[in-house]
């Protein structure tokens, strides 16, 4: 068994757990109910930027991990129909 499997499944649990958390930080800073951000309308815009940056970076990271997901699976698709298909061309 491959120990670096659960180490990514770790890793990609954590980036999507954080994505959500900023997400629900953003909403109590916006709603008025975050310790940050009060109700001063321009502290909540000074946390609500940071946090909106925050959460782009995790965004670009996931979307890369999409990407290679996708990838990876396009090319096991095309590397089992090549298997397939050698298979039955050596059978014939």
């Amino acid at each position: 068994m491959n120990k670096g499997i659960p180490k990514v499944v770790h890793f990609l649990v954590e980036l999507f757990l954080k994505l959500l958390n900023r997400n629900n930080d953003y909403l109590s800073v916006i709603s008025g109910n975050d310790k940050l951000g009060g109700s001063d309308i321009n502290n909540i815009k000074k946390v609500s930027d940071t946090i909106i940056y925050e959460m782009d970076t995790l965004k670009t990271r996931a979307i890369s991990f999409r990407k290679l997901q996708f990838y990876s699976f396009i090319s096991g698709m095309v590397l089992f129909m090549v298997w397939r298909l050698l298979e039955m061309y050596l059978l014939i």
